[in-house]
């Protein structure tokens, strides 16, 4: 028996070629798959349920607050009703008698 072997020297010559690291990550599991996707649905939402109210304001606020003709013309319609007249002098009247001591101002 021999306790001196070394391989042939011909077997240095013999070229392994290395393996290419993997570029992509590995796949996501499903439950980190679901956990990411359920997230991005919860965020898409929300964005959508801002973007919406802004939309909202942005068209009240243009046919409301900077319309001069649109505020004027429902302004002048509504004080032109007799119940809103006959609502605003009630609304008045209350509070002129709850302010002042119309009694003691009449003497």
């Amino acid at each position: 028996m021999r306790l001196d072997w070394a391989p042939p020297s011909d077997a240095a010559d013999i070229h392994v070629p290395e393996q290419p690291e993997p570029t992509e990550p590995p796949p996501e599991s499903p439950v980190a798959a679901r956990h990411s996707r359920r997230w991005r649905i919860n965020a898409i939402f929300a964005l959508a349920a801002v973007v919406g109210v802004l939309a909202v304001l942005a068209v009240w606020v243009h046919r409301q607050v900077l319309d001069t003709n649109n505020w004027t013309n429902t302004s002048s319609q509504l004080l032109a009703d007799p119940k809103i007249q006959a609502a605003v002098g009630d609304l008045l009247v209350s509070e002129l008698f709850n302010s002042v001591d119309v009694a003691a101002e009449i003497k």
